[in-house]
């Protein structure tokens, strides 16, 4: 009889102590979750080497596009803005001159897709894919704007970056086209 009656306090114990540990891990996990809001902080960013999450999403004008298609022809790209960013908007309206030197292609993800985007759509040709997708954002784990991923044709990132104006964003794709070239 007094086996039992320990067994089962033993039991109990055991049981309170599983929801303890429980509780604990749901409150780390809920902890670094808000960690990875707060602006600014890359908490697990990819990083240079890393294989670069594939995706498929529909440019401004409804086309397909998937980026491992476009990776077969060549590098990619990856500049992340915001339209109500003020460094984004200098970088955007130095695009058509920096997509006239690129070896590669540029894909502008956008994660405002509810404001006005006519300075980004007036200042991009033909040779660069838009995108209006805040997933992509999730995605890639980028919280800051204006933010680069130049990703090569064997999936690997080369460049993740922030950038704090367009002519960062020149000097690192002249390098890049040095780098390519030696």
């Amino acid at each position: 009889m007094l086996s039992n009656t320990l067994l089962f306090l033993v039991m109990i114990l055991l049981l309170i102590q599983s929801y303890i540990i429980y509780s604990i891990i749901k409150l780390v996990r809920t902890f670094l979750s808000e960690i990875r809001t707060i602006k600014g902080i890359q908490f697990g960013s990819l990083q240079n080497g890393d294989k670069a999450p594939a995706f498929r999403a529909l440019d401004y004008q409804g086309k397909k596009v998937v980026l491992k298609e476009i990776l077969e022809q060549q590098k990619v790209l990856l500049l992340f803005i915001s339209s109500t960013c003020p460094t984004c908007k200098r970088v955007v309206k130095e695009l058509p001159n920096i997509s006239n030197r690129a070896n590669f292609k540029i894909m502008l993800i956008n994660n405002d897709e509810s404001n006005n985007d006519q300075l980004v759509l007036e200042n991009i040709n033909e040779s660069i894919i838009y995108i209006k997708a805040a997933y992509l954002f999730n995605t890639y784990k980028v919280n800051s704007t204006p933010y680069v991923y130049l990703i090569n044709q064997s999936e690997e990132i080369e460049i993740s970056t922030g950038i704090k104006n367009p002519k960062e964003l020149s000097l690192m794709l002249i390098n890049e086209d040095f780098r390519a070239t030696s």
